[in-house]
């Protein structure tokens, strides 16, 4: 079994929960990656001068990956704590979309503007409903892949979804529902159906609805995972297949046409918190473990099978995400032998407070596709 290889680190000072490479094109070398820390009463600011404070405070950094395999840090920007980010799939007014929810019970959505540098500009914001007085924190995000329309929705830590429209440089509220007992921990939409959005919560169930039901009961509710439901990834080649994630230390695949059982199922260890399907071939899975560093599962079809690890870290596994270089650009930029496929990953640790770039060649490690 053919290793992922570190080929470059960074520390991001405060604790890193979330990275995404861009899928656009022209920016396909930019990726970003979010921290999130809770300052205590006690604990001292260096932007307040020492006075004492509780909040959950974070970064974005916007970094480029360098011929060398060394990142930039183009930008540096101070926000709330990230729970999580997501890059929309096409422009918004000529430029890459990245929406973030935040630790402050908001939706950010940034336009990442070019020049000397990249670096992200505020386009719009909206802060998420909440029925009580405690505070609310934006969980997870997914943008609807339908071309016709910029919309997201985004899942709360008061068990609710809320899904927005971005009109101009505007976000209103399209619905808002109740949808888990416990924090939402992951939401996205399904890939071909526009009206169908996954949801997973920390009361162990993984939930289908469809925003066009004015009542929002839940068009599934499946009782599967043992534990909190905490990723969901719809394929992006075989849009019928989602994979989820949970507590549980289960990474399990599901055909979205027959949803009573998964298809296949592995227990990876430590808790999964983030999946994602290989943009070009959507045949490997990437998985952030928590406790159990990141590796990589081949979807053989009839079984899962993990190929590759990566355990630099020293702490929780939570983001992971692939570069959309193709094998032509993987040589042009890197050098990387043509006559094999490589994939270049980006991954988060959190208490070490570390951003990982590592690379392996897939056509070594058991693929399918070997």
């Amino acid at each position: 079994m053919e290793a992922l290889k570190l080929e470059t680190s960074m520390d991001t000072i405060l604790f890193a929960d979330s990275v995404e490479w861009c899928p656009i094109l022209q920016f396909q070398n930019i990726l970003v990656c979010g921290t999130y820390q809770q300052r205590d009463q006690g604990d001292t600011a260096e932007a307040d001068g020492g006075a004492s404070c509780r909040e959950r405070v974070g970064c974005i950094y916007v970094l480029e990956i360098k011929t060398n395999l060394t990142v930039k840090v183009d930008q540096s920007l101070i926000t709330a704590g990230i729970l999580d980010m997501k890059w929309c799939d096409r422009l918004l007014n000529g430029h890459p979309a990245l929406g973030v929810a935040t630790a402050a019970g908001e939706l950010d959505i940034y336009q990442l503007i070019p020049g000397k540098v990249c670096e992200l500009k505020l386009f719009a914001r909206a802060k998420l409903e909440k029925e009580s007085e405690k505070e609310i924190l934006g969980l997870s995000l997914d943008w609807n892949k339908d071309p016709s329309v910029y919309q997201i929705v985004i899942s709360d830590s008061h068990g609710g979804l809320t899904v927005f429209t971005l009109d101009s440089n505007r976000l209103s509220q399209d619905n808002h529902w109740n949808a888990h007992g416990h924090e939402a921990w992951i939401t996205c939409f399904d890939r071909c159906d526009s009206s169908r959005i996954y949801s997973g919560g920390d009361d162990c169930l993984f939930k289908i609805f469809d925003v066009r039901c004015t009542d929002y009961k839940a068009q599934l509710t499946c009782k599967t995972h043992g534990a909190g439901v905490t990723s969901l990834h719809c394929n992006p080649i075989s849009n019928q297949y989602l994979a989820s994630g949970s507590y549980d230390e289960l990474l399990r695949v599901w055909d979205v046409r027959k949803m009573k059982h998964p298809i296949n199922s592995i227990n990876l260890g430590g808790g999964i918190w983030r999946i994602k399907w290989d943009p070009e071939s959507g045949v490997n899975l990437a998985t952030a473990c928590m406790y159990n560093n990141f590796h990589l599962v081949a979807d053989h079809g009839d079984k899962l099978e993990v190929v590759t690890s990566f355990k630099e870290n020293s702490s929780i596994a939570y983001g992971i995400d692939f570069c959309y270089y193709g094998k032509e650009e993987m040589k042009r930029k890197f050098n990387f032998d043509t006559n094999f496929r490589y994939y270049l990953l980006a991954m988060c640790s959190f208490y070490d407070h570390k951003m990982f770039i590592a690379s392996v060649n897939v056509d070594k490690i058991g693929s399918p596709e070997s």
